[in-house]
C-alpha cells in the first residue's frame, strides 16, 4: 500500500464523505469548494489530488478548473482499513519504555508501555545507527512542520539537538535511550505505525 501524506489522507476522507447515493462524487460540492479557494490553496489542493491520482485512489476529469467527473477507484474505506490493520500489526512490535534504573539493569520487552523494569539484560547502543537516525531526521527538517505540526516539530528538533550534543559522550546511554524513546513516541503518535515504520525499524536497530 502506498502511504499518502496526512493532507492527502484528509482529502481522500473528504471525497469519501461527499458522495451521492449512487456512489459518484458530489460535483456540486466540489465546484463550490474550488471556487472558494485562494490561489495558494487551489495550488495545494491540486497537488493533493495529483497525489491521490498517482496512487490510483481516484480518477478525475476537470472542467472550468474544478473536478467535473470524479470516481473513487479504491474500495470505499479500504485504504484506511488497510492502514489501520498495518498500524495494529506494527504496534504489537513497538516497545515504548520509560525507566528509572540505570541502563545496565534494563531489559526491553515487547508489548510493554511506560513500564518500570529491573532485569539483568543490558541495553547497548549502536552509535553508528544512532548517528544515522540523527542524520535521517535532519534530512526531513524542511517538512517537519507540515507532517508533524509546529509543536511536535520543535520538540523533535530539540531532542535531536540534545542527542547530537551527547552522542560522543561516554556513560550517557541512559539519557540517549530516553531521548530516542521520546523520538519514537512523537513519530508513532503523529504519523502512526505505517508512517513511522522506517524510523521504527532504524530505532530498533540502535539498541543491540
Amino acid at each position: 500500500m502506498k502511504r499518502l501524506s496526512k493532507k492527502s489522507e484528509k482529502l481522500l476522507k473528504e471525497i469519501l464523505d461527499h458522495r451521492l447515493e449512487n456512489r459518484l462524487c458530489d460535483i456540486d460540492y466540489w465546484e463550490k469548494r474550488f471556487r472558494s479557494l485562494s490561489i495558494g490553496d487551489d495550488r495545494i489542493i491540486r497537488s493533493q489530488f495529483k497525489e491521490l491520482m498517482d496512487a490510483e485512489m481516484i480518477s478525475v476529469s476537470w472542467a472550468d478548473n474544478y473536478p467535473y467527473i470524479m470516481v473513487v477507484l479504491s474500495n470505499d474505506n479500504s485504504y484506511f482499513e488497510e492502514k489501520n490493520q498495518i498500524e495494529e500489526s506494527l504496534s504489537s512490535n513497538i516497545c515504548v519504555n520509560n525507566f528509572s534504573g540505570p541502563v545496565n539493569t534494563v531489559q526491553i520487552q515487547q508489548g510493554t508501555y511506560r513500564s518500570t523494569q529491573n532485569q539483568s539484560q543490558s541495553v547497548q547502543i549502536d552509535e553508528l545507527k544512532l548517528y544515522e537516525l540523527i542524520d535521517t531526521i535532519k534530512t526531513y527538517d524542511s517538512v517537519l512542520e507540515t507532517e508533524l505540526g509546529k509543536e511536535y516539530a520543535e520538540n523533535l528538533r530539540s531532542i535531536v539537538a540534545e542527542l547530537e550534543r551527547i552522542k560522543s559522550i561516554p556513560n550517557e546511554d541512559h539519557k540517549k535511550f530516553k531521548l530516542v524513546t521520546n523520538i519514537k513516541d512523537i513519530l508513532v503518535n503523529v504519523l502512526g505505525g505505517v508512517g513511522a515504520e522506517g524510523f521504527i525499524r532504524l530505532i530498533n536497530e540502535i539498541f543491540k
